[in-house]
């Protein structure tokens, strides 16, 4: 039995439709690694713009730089990038396709009847 499950776990994580797969979501996940690193940049230039006005102003204050951090921009905690909505739309679609085509194949070479 554990020869059987070595075997399969082996045929799964070693499939060419496996290794695509896991591709195009490491490219997903840098696209949204270098987006939420841009927006990180825009929003400290704007925060260090309002400090210089406010500090010119007189006022001591804090424009909250803290609150955009890479804990609050990963992939699965904000909902406004577009590798949020690549990610969650089409990872279920991205999932199925390694399992579909390993199917298939076991389907039309007759493997499940052999087990």
């Amino acid at each position: 039995m554990s020869t059987l499950i070595r075997m399969e776990l082996k045929k799964a994580f070693s499939s060419v439709s496996f290794l695509g797969v896991l591709l195009i979501s490491i490219l997903v996940c840098l696209f949204g690694v270098v987006d939420n690193v841009f927006h990180y940049q825009e929003a400290l230039k704007n925060a260090e713009r309002v400090l210089t006005i406010w500090q010119s102003e007189g006022y001591i204050g804090d424009p909250q730089i803290y609150t955009l951090s890479s804990y609050t921009s990963w992939i699965g905690g904000e909902s406004s990038s577009p590798a949020f909505a690549i990610f969650f739309y089409v990872f279920p679609l991205i999932t199925t396709i390694s399992y579909s085509w390993t199917a298939a194949n076991e389907i039309s070479t007759g493997y499940l009847k052999n087990i």
